[in-house]
């Protein structure tokens, strides 16, 4: 696996597009989501109009959760943090902010 990236996330961040240096070969990446929130994730690939995350579109992660993905390989992410499923009882599952690590490499899913 290559260097994590370390992605800044929000409820107001979908719009900032964060760009995706990948290595040669990438296959895959291992997604590690620390926060207390869920986070929503999208991709877009080279030479297409930057895709914006919503609450209901893209890759959903639970609070702490970590695995491992085939990659589309992305030129730029969009991400943003959303309410995790227990956000009513528990308000530290509010969508805040946070971090979201993504490491590309070789592998499987």
């Amino acid at each position: 696996m290559g260097e994590p990236l370390i992605i800044p996330v929000g409820p107001d961040t979908a719009d900032q597009p964060f760009k995706v240096a990948l290595p040669a070969n990438v296959t895959s990446f291992l997604y590690t989501n620390n926060n207390p929130f869920a986070v929503r994730l999208i991709g877009t690939r080279q030479g297409r109009p930057f895709a914006i995350v919503t609450p209901s579109t893209g890759w959903l992660w639970m609070p702490g959760t970590q695995a491992v993905r085939t990659s589309v390989r992305p030129e730029f992410v969009s991400v943003m943090s959303v309410d995790g499923p227990y956000a009513s009882t528990s308000p530290d599952q509010k969508a805040g902010r946070g971090f979201v690590e993504l490491q590309y490499g070789t592998g499987h899913s």
